[in-house]
């Protein structure tokens, strides 16, 4: 075992440098098989590759042998309200395949999401293959949210394992006060609850920002009734003096849009 390791070790060394790569991240998805049966404390398993820990944590919600009853008894209080709310102004939720006409809809959600947030857009080659090639391997659907046959929020789910992962979302501005975010991933829970899922990963947890973007992130995943699972990530950095000033820069801005 030892000299596996040693091997991807040296391995991911010599790519790094012969591409001139500053840093590495690794990670190891939260629906793991090996990890949600895990009942004692494990350590991050990149230990053993020379990787520095950065691990984090992510809001998992088990589906499994549960009645759909139960699962909207465990949504926080706000998160039924929301819902509610959607239904009675009449939004509608289908859970599908995704695929070309779907993908310009969400590529339209993804531009306008992207200049609400002052944020650049993928291109859209990105969502292509996603609505294609992933799609087509049965490995992704999508709930489409709509007010009056428009689309209001498309959200997208990998599938993998008898598990689901939320995966990219985008919504035009009327979702927030429509509540077709929190519609939409109920209805997702209920299909997904349906079909045999045994878990879905609602997104990685911020528990303790203390307000701001990502106090609303995590207040929106937290509320559909998840538990905290490890979300176990590392790096290697090749270029320290590099990162050590891109990480102040980091710093500086992520500091300066607080005030």
């Amino acid at each position: 075992m030892k000299k596996v390791q040693e091997i991807i070790q040296a391995t991911i060394r010599s790519l790094a440098i012969s591409l001139k790569v500053r840093r590495c991240d690794f990670s190891s998805a939260p629906l793991v098989p090996q990890l949600l049966s895990i009942d004692r404390p494990f350590p991050n398993p990149m230990c053993y590759f020379g990787v520095k820990d950065t691990s984090t944590q992510s809001w998992v919600l088990s589906i499994r042998e549960r009645a759909l009853e139960e699962l909207w008894n465990g949504l926080e209080h706000r998160s039924r309200k929301q819902i509610k709310k959607a239904g009675r102004n009449g939004l509608t939720a289908d859970i599908v395949v995704p695929n070309s006409n779907i993908c310009d809809q969400y590529y339209d959600l993804h531009i306008r999401t992207c200049m609400r947030n002052s944020i650049s857009p993928h291109p859209k080659a990105y969502f292509q293959s996603l609505f294609s090639e992933v799609a087509d391997a049965g490995l992704c659907k999508s709930c489409v949210v709509c007010d009056h046959g428009n689309p209001l929020t498309i959200q997208n789910f990998l599938i993998y394992k008898n598990t689901a992962l939320y995966w990219t979302v985008a919504s035009h501005e009327d979702a927030l006060k429509l509540c077709a975010n929190d519609y939409g991933m109920w209805k997702s829970i209920q299909h997904f609850s349906e079909a045999g899922l045994e878990y879905l990963e609602c997104g990685e947890a911020f528990p303790s920002a203390p307000n701001g973007k990502l106090k609303g992130l995590n207040d929106f995943k937290k509320s559909f009734g998840g538990e905290l699972y490890p979300y176990y990530r590392g790096k290697i950095v090749y270029q320290p003096v590099l990162e050590g000033v891109l990480e102040i820069l980091r710093q500086f801005r992520s500091g300066g849009a607080a005030t």
